[in-house]
């Protein structure tokens, strides 16, 4: 037997512009600390896993923005999401398992 929803109430103009404040304080938090990574080591590519993946281009394309404004210096990193979603920690809990995993000495 399918579940009723309950109606979503429409969201006031200012619950919208909270969140869309939340939303643009993350993403330059994130451009911040990547920024000074990209900095210090030269990446070449930023894979966005997680539950943060299924953001998509509503994460990548300001990202992508922010992070060239933070590294005018070096060439920006690419960013994409990861093909494996916001499962890439289980599969990769599931190989280490499978495969062992021994510390470098």
């Amino acid at each position: 037997m399918p579940r009723h929803r309950r109606p979503r109430r429409r969201r006031s103009a200012s619950t919208d512009a909270v969140a869309r404040q939340v939303w643009h304080d993350a993403v330059e938090a994130l451009a911040d600390r990547l920024g000074i990574v990209s900095l210090l080591v030269g990446l070449a590519l930023v894979v966005i896993g997680g539950e943060l993946s299924r953001a998509s281009e509503g994460l990548l394309d300001p990202l992508r923005v922010a992070l060239r404004q933070r590294t005018p210096v070096v060439h920006p990193a690419d960013v994409t999401v990861s093909a494996l979603g916001g499962r890439g920690g289980v599969v990769g809990a599931a190989l280490l398992a499978r495969d062992g995993w021994a510390p470098e000495s």
